[in-house]
């Protein structure tokens, strides 16, 4: 999940880059750096998700390949097994043309990288000469140079597909001791010896050819893994997980169930109502219980596109009002209140921008509309049947109100939470914020006690 994060992130980055914004080229290259680390971890514990296996080291126990290089050879291989370690020691370098979305990238081993195990081979040297052995194989390449580039683009449904991706592969000298080759004994020897001569040889006057054979292996397995929207979904789904402890490294608090001391509002509607109102000892439940019904990331937009389902909110707390109702009559009252929302449908949409090398919220739209609530405040009105009778104007009154006023209430709802989220923004740089996502071990999980 790490890498996915980082990446997610560097989108936004890349899709701001083209802007111009200052100070973003430290944090491009601040995140650069950490996806060349993911990728050394994700060698290590693979993916299951794409079907990616640990790759350091890489073992397997039964393999076949066909390799077929530009006429030189064509070769039938099955290892029975084979192992691959090392393939984590590299030094990277990775870089990004944000005009074009183009990475280019370069890897390179010294000696560490090593191959072993057991083959049966069978094929033809120049279309005419057999090539045929079976037994145990020790190959170690050095001075390993993997060099290319990979470019990204957008299918506007916030999948990241890779538009291009070319590879190619040189190494300094070859040291193999591949056994049984030819029958064994001298032939094998010899053969061994012609390898070590002609395979730097033949990546260095053929490029193409190698550059072919593995770009057809790798652009799958990295298609896979560029779906934003998908991305987006399982970070929610993660964050619905910790939603009960919160996440105190970034100021969160436990969200299941959220408990507030005291906070005030003031409602004016001119001419019809208006009051101060404060609500203490608040405890909102069961915010975790929601739906993803849609999530639709426009990268090149910087806009998120978002829409959840809430079966059921439960609040209960003490409330304090007082004010004026039709601008003419007072009222002062307090007491306790429970109100439930039933089928809340949260929909709307979320753009952000760069300022310098902090991440701010720009825009942020709203749109509530509920099935129904339930209302219980206490002491509005004296008389029993009077609050009883209030309540049920309550219940239906809201879910109208919400549904035919949906400007002026996302309006009031950006006013409040767009404020209260750039703050909580506001003390981290977006290298800080990546550090934070991926917790203390670079797990890829959000950072949480839970």
């Amino acid at each position: 999940m790490n890498i996915k994060i980082v990446s997610a992130v560097l989108m936004v980055l890349m899709a701001v880059g083209v802007k111009d914004v200052s100070g973003q080229g430290i944090i491009v290259d601040a995140a650069l750096r950490r996806i060349l680390e993911n990728i050394r971890q994700l060698m290590r514990t693979g993916n299951p998700e794409t079907g990616m296996p640990v790759l350091a080291p890489y073992f397997n126990e039964d393999l076949f390949i066909n390799v077929s290089f530009g006429g030189l050879f064509d070769l039938d291989t099955r290892f029975t097994p084979i192992l691959i370690e090392g393939l984590d020691e590299f030094q990277g370098r990775l870089q990004v043309d944000l005009s074009s979305l183009r990475f280019p990238f370069e890897f390179r081993y010294n000696d560490e990288l090593t191959m072993s195990g057991f083959y049966d081979m069978n094929g033809r040297m120049y279309g005419l000469i057999p090539i045929f052995g079976i037994g145990n194989f020790f190959i170690r390449p050095k001075g390993v140079l993997l060099t290319g580039a990979a470019t990204i683009g957008d299918n506007g449904e916030g999948m990241l597909t890779l538009t291009d991706f070319t590879i190619q592969l040189m190494i300094d000298s070859l040291e193999t001791n591949i056994q049984g080759m030819l029958l064994g004994g001298d032939l094998s020897d010899l053969l061994n010896e012609v390898i070590q001569d002609i395979v730097p040889s033949i990546l260095r006057n053929f490029p193409e050819g190698m550059s072919n054979l593995l770009s057809a292996a790798i652009f799958p397995m990295a298609n896979q893994g560029l779906n934003l929207n998908d991305i987006l979904v399982e970070l929610i789904e993660q964050f619905k997980t910790i939603m009960p402890c919160g996440i105190p490294s970034l100021g969160v608090p436990a969200l299941v169930p959220f408990e507030l001391n005291h906070t005030e509002f003031k409602i004016d509607k001119a001419g019809l109502l208006y009051f101060d109102g404060e609500i203490n000892e608040l405890l909102v439940d069961d915010l975790n219980n929601f739906d993803v019904v849609n999530v639709d990331l426009q990268i090149f937009k910087l806009k998120l596109d978002f829409s959840f389902l809430f079966h059921s909110i439960k609040t209960t707390g003490q409330y304090k009002a007082q004010g004026k109702a039709l601008s003419f009559i007072p009222f002062n009252r307090g007491g306790k209140f429970g109100f439930n929302f039933n089928g809340l449908s949260l929909a709307g949409s979320v753009k952000v921008a760069l300022n310098g090398d902090k991440l701010l919220v720009e825009e942020f739209k709203l749109y509530p509309t509920v099935k129904s609530v339930n209302s219980k405040f206490e002491h509005v009105f004296f008389l029993p049947l009077t609050n009883l009778i209030f309540n049920k104007i309550v219940e239906s009154v809201v879910p109208k109100y919400l549904r035919d006023n949906q400007e002026e209430v996302s309006s009031f709802l950006e006013s409040f939470i767009k404020p209260e989220v750039n703050n909580l923004l506001g003390d981290y740089t977006l290298e800080d914020l990546m550090g934070l996502l991926q917790g203390e071990n670079g797990n890829g999980t959000f950072p949480s006690s839970c």
